[in-house]
């Protein structure tokens, strides 16, 4: 009997919809008169631009969510390198096109929207979406914002926490900001350092003191794969910045979509180290490491 029951019941259950029983029948059937297509095309921001450079194009995928007031959601994904789609919509007026594109890491890079799209049966109503990156801030540097890093065994200390604190007019007169780090020394001392840093939209640049007439350039804006630029701390002494690659980086604070930069620091024209720091949007220095030993440290608490 049991046998015979699994044998009959797909005839029973498909029966059961042809008699139209039970609202889910009603919902199955399409009538092509009440329908019609979007046909969505996304288009990226020009390659030169700095909304381009942000945005990972190769590793995205741009979700599309079709919406009104009398729709259930519809979504579509787009994998690179496709820009367009065709979407099936119930007829009618207000219909809005919503695109997120997200990296590898699951991070938002740029999104788009489109409103007021009318569908007509039977028709193929185009829809052209501009992905725009939103702001990104790789190096945030409110007032009052500090960061605390530990430090692994053998660096000669256990950490140390940077904080921003008041602003002063440097020697080349313009504003620069008081970044003071504290160092927890493996001997129990713990020594403060100050020194002053611009935040533009071109980069960030550091100052030594007061006097210092020439900011040197931490940071290039925008952060972009194989970008280079030179770091300057005295004439003889200076370090080469690239930007290497794009990763996911898990420290206690969080997980943190990051650019990779690579330091390789020379002292009169020879090398002698090489480092490399993690920018996580949004937080900063997520974390840093020497190449060629067990030392890093990592970001474990923010206030912001």
């Amino acid at each position: 009997m049991r046998k015979l029951f699994v044998l009959l019941a797909p005839l029973f259950i498909m029966t059961f919809l042809l008699m139209g029983c039970g609202e889910n029948a009603k919902v199955m059937e399409v009538n092509p008169s009440e329908t019609g297509s979007l046909m969505v095309s996304v288009n990226w921001p020009n390659s030169n631009s700095a909304q381009a450079m942000a945005i990972p194009i190769s590793a995205s995928v741009i979700t599309l969510t079709v919406e009104a007031t009398d729709l259930e959601p519809i979504t579509a994904d787009i994998v690179y390198p496709r820009t367009t789609v065709t979407i099936e919509v119930r007829v009618g007026t207000g219909r809005r096109v919503y695109a997120v594109a997200k990296n590898s890491f699951g991070g938002v890079v740029a999104t788009g929207e489109a409103s007021g799209i009318d569908v007509v049966a039977g028709t193929n109503a185009p829809v052209s979406l501009v992905l725009i990156a939103p702001p990104l801030n790789y190096y945030p540097h409110e007032d009052g914002y500090s960061w605390r890093y530990e430090s692994s065994e053998g660096s000669g200390y256990s950490g140390y926490i940077v904080t921003f604190e008041g602003t002063a007019t440097m020697a080349d007169g313009l504003n620069a900001q008081f970044r003071k780090q504290t160092i927890f020394n493996s001997d129990g001392t713990n020594p403060t350092y100050v020194d002053f840093v611009r935040v533009a939209d071109a980069g960030v640049y550091f100052y030594e003191d007061l006097l210092t007439t020439a900011a040197s350039t931490y940071l290039e804006f925008p952060l972009a794969i194989g970008n280079s630029w030179t770091y300057y701390i005295s004439d003889s002494f200076y370090g080469i910045i690239t930007v290497e690659d794009r990763e996911s980086v898990t420290v206690p604070v969080g997980t943190f979509d990051c650019y990779r930069l690579g330091f390789v620091y020379m002292n009169e024209g020879v090398e002698f180290a090489r480092s490399k720091t993690w920018l996580g949007d949004g937080v900063g220095v997520v974390k840093g490491k020497i190449v060629g030993s067990d030392e890093e440290s990592v970001l474990v608490w923010k206030n912001f």
